[in-house]
């Protein structure tokens, strides 16, 4: 399909990508709509990636002119999610990367004040990353590595208050989550790879979509003996195992409600969307954990749900070119090789996961939930 890769523009590269037809739409807009683009064969991706040749040729044409920044600001801001394709030295002090925490400075005894990477999962309740920097060789002696005393408890083992959930794990036949319960509104594929790795320890996931709207992965081909059909694609069955499925229409009164009656019934909720669409479904966090603060709520989105780059549109493909990855790949002559597969996605599905774990043991050990937010960027 096309457009999805890499173009020039003035001071380096961006990714346009523009599948689904509003997102097309969008990037005609963005670029004034000229009348090549107005064909209606156009409207369909697989037809553009026919064609598609001659369509990023003409689209350099008008990138090449304007600045990554400026080509992002305007796609993003007509509904085509296209991204900067950052260079290393774009990111070492990039806003959006120091406002989260994600890049942060300590001190060093030998080498003064470094600049490090903080924590990829924004835990509030219990945050984790560097304080200080790497110990010199030798300067520990064999005390600071001493055990504990028999009996002093863990750093966790402070109980605050009593657990409110009923989840309690079940060693004896093996899985560790058997009894935790999640309401799964993730789609594409980090949401369901979370879902199926939390299903695969024992938890009871439950994948929520509509059928106004199913998800792109249930478009996708390979399909079961090459008949297309939302229930036949054969990546969607391999990135959602483990989830079961509950279809509701979050855009209805009805549905809502039956989402926070699931909601209700369940330990952890997990959503990818776009910056603020749970917020406008009132299934926001700071809705839904009012009155519950076991609550665990894993949002597992592009850019992160705070900093200068927050709400971005991004497909996983787009996200090795804002991390820089893009452009440290390819040829000698320059030429940029964006990478083939969009391996942010399944890679957010394992680290979205891993932060749900964590704040599960902060729960075990407090009797309080939190808002994890993780940036797959």
């Amino acid at each position: 399909a096309a457009p999805a890769g890499l173009v020039r523009c003035r001071d380096g590269h961006v990714l346009v990508i523009a599948l689904e037809k509003a997102q097309w739409h969008g990037l005609r807009r963005a670029m004034g709509d000229p009348e090549w683009a107005r064909a209606e064969l156009f409207d369909d991706m697989w037809e553009r990636g026919r064609n598609a040749d001659v369509i990023y040729a003409l689209l350099e044409e008008w990138t090449i002119s304007r600045d990554k920044e400026e080509i992002m600001a305007l796609c993003q801001a007509h509904g085509c999610p296209a991204t900067a394709a950052y260079t290393m030295a774009d990111l070492a002090h990039h806003p959006h990367l120091e406002g989260r925490g994600a890049l942060v400075e300590v001190e060093h005894a030998a080498l003064g004040r470094v600049r490090t990477f903080g924590p990829p999962i924004r835990l509030p309740a219990c945050p984790g990353g560097p304080r200080v920097g790497a110990p010199c060789l030798g300067e520990h002696g064999e005390a600071d590595f001493a055990p504990r005393p028999s009996g002093a408890p863990a750093a966790l083992a402070r109980p605050v208050g009593d657990p409110r959930s009923p989840f309690r794990a079940d060693p004896e036949h093996g899985r560790p989550l058997a009894g935790l319960r999640v309401a799964n509104f993730g789609w594409g594929v980090v949401g369901p790879t979370a879902g199926q790795l939390l299903a695969f320890l024992g938890a009871e996931v439950y994948k929520v979509e509509s059928r106004a709207r199913p998800d792109i992965q249930r478009t996708i081909p390979p399909f079961v003996n090459g008949v297309p059909d939302p229930d036949r694609s054969i990546q969607n069955h391999a990135f959602w195992a483990g989830n079961r499925s509950v279809t509701l229409d979050l855009k209805s009164d009805e549905g809502r409600a039956l989402a926070r009656e699931l909601v209700g019934r369940c330990d952890v909720v997990m959503e990818n969307f776009g910056l603020g669409v749970m917020e406008r479904f009132g299934l926001g966090y700071a809705d839904l954990a009012a009155d519950r603060p076991e609550l665990i709520y894993a949002s597992l989105s592009s850019t992160g749900q705070f900093g200068s780059l927050a709400g971005l549109r991004t497909y996983g493909n787009s996200l090795s070119g804002l991390a820089g990855l893009d452009g440290i790949t390819g040829y000698a002559d320059g030429r940029l090789q964006a990478m083939e597969n969009a391996y942010a996605d399944p890679l957010g599905g394992v680290i979205g996961a891993l932060g749900v774990l964590l704040a599960i043991a902060h729960r075990e050990a407090t009797g309080l939930g939190q808002h994890v937010d993780y940036a797959q960027l």
